[in-house]
């Protein structure tokens, strides 16, 4: 019999909206609070510092949609 296990952190990839080792930060309420407003914004930064995990939050939330592009090649 094996339990099942439920991991706290997660090594890569997006973290689901609800997950409790998610950071909350200052670019969460400016997101979601220009995009109600109907404002333009972009998120930029490095490789794995949250940008895609931002964006499945802040979707979640109210059932946002989104333009993605990636410039991962630049």
């Amino acid at each position: 019999m094996f339990a099942k296990l439920n991991p706290t952190y997660q090594p890569g990839g997006s973290l689901p909206p609800e997950a409790p080792t998610y950071v909350v930060r200052q670019a969460d309420t400016e997101l979601y609070e220009g995009l109600l407003g109907l404002d333009y914004r972009y998120v930029l930064n490095a490789r794995q510092m949250g940008k895609s995990s931002l964006r499945v939050r802040t979707m979640h939330k109210e059932l946002l949609k989104f333009s993605l592009i990636q410039f991962n090649s630049v």
